[in-house]
C-alpha cells in the first residue's frame, strides 16, 4: 500500500518562504485592483481643476470693501459722519465717510459714483481725485444735496473709493437722493 502524501509539510513550506495562503492572494489582488482604480480615477478625474480641491496655488483672497458710513453731519472730534442715513432730502447736508485700519500713507484718493437704474450702474462721476490727510484713519466729506440733486438728479447711487484705479475699490456704499417739492 502506498503511502499518502500529507499537505501539512507543503503548507509549512509555502509559509516559511513567504507565499500567501489562496485566500490571503485574492484579498490582496482586490485591494491592489481598488487602488489602481483609485488612482487612475484621481488623475484622469483630475478633480482640482473643477472644484478647486487640491489645487497646486491658492487664489489671493479679495479683502471686502469698507463700508462708506453716510450721514447729515460730521462728528467734529472724529471726523465720522454722524446722524446715519443713506436717504437725502433736497436741503439736507450729505456727509460721508471711511474709517481705515491704518494710515493710507498717500494724499490723494479717487471717489466714483454711479446711479444704478433696475440694477445697471451708469457712472455719474467719474474716478475724481480728493485730498486726504495721509496720516489720518478716518477721511470724510461733507457738501449739499441739492449740489448733487443738480448734478446727478433724484435716484440710488454707489459710491466706490480708489487708492489706484486699476484695483478694486476699497470702500463701498450706496445712498439715495430724493427731490421734494418746493
Amino acid at each position: 500500500m502506498t503511502r499518502r502524501r500529507s499537505n501539512a509539510r507543503r503548507l509549512q513550506a509555502a509559509l516559511r518562504t513567504g507565499s500567501a495562503a489562496p485566500q490571503t492572494r485574492t484579498v490582496l489582488s482586490w485591494a491592489a485592483a481598488v487602488l489602481l482604480l483609485v488612482a487612475l480615477a484621481f488623475i484622469v478625474g483630475r478633480p482640482s481643476s473643477e472644484s478647486g480641491v487640491l489645487a497646486g496655488t491658492p487664489s489671493p483672497t479679495v479683502t471686502p470693501p469698507l463700508p462708506i458710513a453716510f450721514g447729515t453731519a460730521l462728528d467734529s472730534a472724529t471726523n465720522v459722519a454722524i446722524e446715519r442715513t443713506d436717504r437725502f432730502l433736497s436741503g439736507d447736508p450729505f456727509a460721508y465717510s471711511v474709517t481705515l485700519a491704518a494710515p493710507p500713507g498717500t494724499d490723494t484718493i479717487l471717489v466714483e459714483v454711479t446711479r444704478v437704474v433696475a440694477g445697471v450702474p451708469t457712472v455719474v462721476q467719474e474716478a475724481s481725485v480728493q485730498k486726504i490727510v495721509p496720516e489720518a484713519t478716518t477721511f470724510a466729506f461733507q457738501v449739499l444735496t441739492d449740489d448733487l440733486l443738480a448734478a446727478w438728479g433724484p435716484g440710488d447711487y454707489e459710491m466706490r473709493i480708489f487708492f489706484d484705479a486699476t484695483e478694486p475699490p476699497f470702500a463701498l456704499g450706496t445712498f439715495t437722493l430724493v427731490e421734494t417739492p418746493a
